[in-house]
């Protein structure tokens, strides 16, 4: 599991590659928490469209950052999930409490329009 960081309109954007799992879940979560903690920027995006795989603990992970997130005011949001992740996701319920976009592009520009 891979996590790359750039940053674009008081967006981090982090690119999530591999399998999100109870296996790499640790290091994602490092990884994540140092990000948010830089504060940046005000926002975060997960970029998943390199992401092949997420279980349980992904989701986790992923509702983890989201509270920490929330409780300084900002939001997440994730972008180009595949067919496979996605159906986690609304299955979960996830996309009820965390906006879900096509894509980058479509995810920046959200964030440009909303935030």
């Amino acid at each position: 599991m891979e996590v790359t960081f750039s940053y674009k309109n008081n967006c981090v954007i982090a690119e999530l590659r591999g399998e999100l799992d109870h296996h790499s879940g640790e290091h994602v979560k490092k990884e994540l928490k140092k990000e948010i903690e830089k504060d940046l920027a005000g926002n975060l995006i997960l970029e998943c469209s390199k992401l092949t795989f997420m279980d349980s603990s992904g989701l986790g992970i992923i509702l983890g950052r989201y509270k920490e997130l929330r409780a300084k005011k900002s939001k997440m949001i994730l972008c180009g999930l595949r067919p496979n992740i996605k159906k986690v996701i609304n299955l979960s319920g996830v996309d009820k409490i965390i906006k879900c976009y096509p894509d980058l592009k479509i995810a920046i520009k959200a964030v440009k329009e909303e935030y």
